[in-house]
């Protein structure tokens, strides 16, 4: 399957696959006392820090500067 076809997600997963010294979790729920849940799509992990990856996919122009 061509990578164009694929999602944004599947896309970074694809890409974050040739690095082996990463560990890579997707799609995690965290529930809350109210009872809502937050939604992390990536949480990697490296020897550099912990870093959270949330993809949007949005199309057209995007506009605004560093205040909005």
């Amino acid at each position: 399957m061509a990578i164009e076809h694929l999602t944004p997600e599947m896309q970074l997963t694809m890409l974050l696959a040739q690095f082996h010294d990463l560990k890579i979790i997707r799609d995690i729920l965290i529930p809350a006392e109210s009872g809502k849940t937050t939604h992390i799509d990536f949480l990697i992990m490296t020897r550099a820090g912990i870093f959270i990856c949330e993809m949007k996919t949005f199309y057209g122009t995007i506009l605004g500067n560093g205040m909005s």
